[in-house]
């Protein structure tokens, strides 16, 4: 007979709090867990492949929604369409973060255009005097993602 886990031991095998066990089992990612006499929940091992499976896909980013999809082929034993499927979202991963890859960049360049713009005029007279002079920093902030040219040197 295989060894059946409390929720605590379940929790540490698979690295998520029995919080989060409990939820899985709440939306259907993990189905309900037998109980023992005194109303324990009773995990099998195929609870710890699913749950350390939702795990891994949720450490890939991969929402719940998806996960419950793949899960379902995995329970049904179509393995074709689980790794069709599974493939699919991971492609849609890659791209996803290739364009949060893309909009660092940018920025990232507008950070360090902006760093050198503001302080090209902080050795300045007027600015060492306290004159009244438009401050370019703003118009980067206020949406135009440009700074004017600097109005002091």
């Amino acid at each position: 007979m295989q060894k059946r886990q409390h929720i605590g031991e379940l929790a540490r095998t698979v690295q998520l709090s029995p919080k989060t066990i409990r939820y899985y089992e709440e939306i259907g990612l993990l189905p309900r867990a037998q109980r023992n006499g005194v109303g324990y929940r009773l995990y099998s091992p195929s609870d710890v492949e699913r749950l350390s499976f939702i795990r891994r896909a949720r450490l890939l980013g991969l929402p719940l929604r998806d996960i419950k999809g793949l899960v379902g082929y995995a329970t049904c034993g179509e393995c074709g369409h689980l790794r069709q499927h599974l493939l699919g979202l991971l492609r849609a991963k890659r791209a996803e973060i290739a364009r949060q890859v893309d909009e660092l960049r940018s920025l990232k360049a507008d950070l360090e255009r902006l760093e050198v713009e503001s302080g090209a005029g902080l050795d300045s007279q007027e600015w060492r005097e306290g004159a009244d002079i438009s401050c370019s920093c703003l118009d980067f902030f206020a949406g135009s993602g440009e700074a004017r040219p600097n109005e002091i040197d």
